[in-house]
């Protein structure tokens, strides 16, 4: 290695220690640092700005009413990202299993595996769930009615207010679709109370005609058709259909 490039690495290396002796400090005893109890041995970091953006734990450690363990990411003195969990523990009144990360933002949980179902805004949970904001995403865990249909354990509901979609799980659901029911792995996605869009896992039948999916546009539902179909083609390839 010439000497240019050993002198550039030797600043950079320079560099990175002033970074590091700035912006982390490992703590000598127990401290109470940004309001939250720490104990010996931590080592506190802070961003460009030196606002605490990480803490390495030196032992499992309640944060937030959180027990938390190893690393800890923070944004704005609050709990943001993913952490580990050093036991199960119900966070914002959910149960959360320590052998999965729970995730955070601006201080509130987005999303953890639930330790044993759960219902969440009325929709009875299980597994892994999703709540960031008004969302909610999670797998059904036992048979959940809405819009007219029953969801079977197993399907997969996600979504907000009256925009939700619905994955059909392997106990499929009471849908029916041009008299046909929807097998595994169709979606199904509801906006404002009404079908807009089907995407069947494999195709539907209806008057002859092979749908590989139907959507509603402007109000009417119209489909995509693979091969020869006996209704009338509309300017853009698909075909009208009933609605659902």
């Amino acid at each position: 290695m010439n000497l240019y490039f050993r002198i550039s690495d030797a600043r950079a290396n320079a560099a990175g220690a002033a970074y590091t002796s700035a912006h982390q400090r490992t703590l000598a005893s127990d401290a109470v640092v940004g309001g939250m109890h720490l104990p010996a041995g931590t080592v506190v970091t802070t961003d460009d700005a030196f606002q605490l953006s990480s803490l390495a734990l030196s032992k499992p450690t309640v944060l937030f009413g959180v027990p938390l363990q190893g690393t800890v990411t923070l944004r704005d003195g609050k709990l943001d990202g993913s952490q580990t969990l050093q036991h199960d523990a119900t966070i914002d009144g959910l149960p959360c299993a320590a052998d999965s990360d729970a995730s955070f933002d601006d201080g509130r949980l987005t999303s953890c595996r639930l330790t044993h179902p759960a219902a969440i805004r009325g929709v009875p949970c299980r597994g892994y769930v999703d709540v960031r904001g008004g969302f909610l995403g999670c797998q059904v865990a036992q048979t959940y009615r809405r819009y007219g249909v029953t969801w079977n354990e197993g399907t997969d509901v996600r979504g907000s207010d009256d925009d939700v979609t619905f994955t059909i799980g392997p106990s499929g659901s009471s849908l029916r679709v041009y008299g046909s029911s929807l097998p595994q792995g169709s979606m199904v996605v509801y906006h404002d109370g009404a079908i807009a869009m089907i995407s069947p896992s494999t195709p539907l039948h209806y008057r002859g005609c092979t749908l590989a999916h139907v959507e509603r546009r402007n109000g009417v539902m119209t489909a995509d058709v693979n091969g020869a179909c006996s209704l009338p083609p509309l300017p853009n390839g698909r075909v009208t259909v009933p609605n659902v």
